[in-house]
């Protein structure tokens, strides 16, 4: 059981980078509707939330930052892409 849930995490974290990848740098200010994230902003709640639920599913527990200032050193699709990979190999 635990080799076909690895198989499915390796699978999806492949799949998941290369939608994160498909935003360009020069483009991440994109909003569909004022209302809406911008590109970079889905890209960073797509990744860390991907990264936040296998943590906690690793811990046993899920503890959210109350400080979101990391995220400003992740100013581009790209450098959050990068983040994602190293953080799930």
């Amino acid at each position: 059981m635990l080799q076909f849930i690895h198989q499915q995490l390796v699978h999806e974290t492949k799949t998941t980078r290369r939608v994160l990848a498909a935003v360009p740098d020069d483009n991440s200010g994109y909003r569909p509707d004022p209302k809406s994230m911008t590109a970079l902003e889905l890209v960073q709640h797509i990744a860390f939330s991907d990264l936040f639920f296998i943590g906690g599913a690793v811990a046993g527990k899920l503890e959210a930052p109350t400080d979101r200032s990391f995220l400003e050193a992740f100013s581009t699709p790209s450098k959050v892409v990068a983040e994602y990979e190293t953080r799930s190999a």
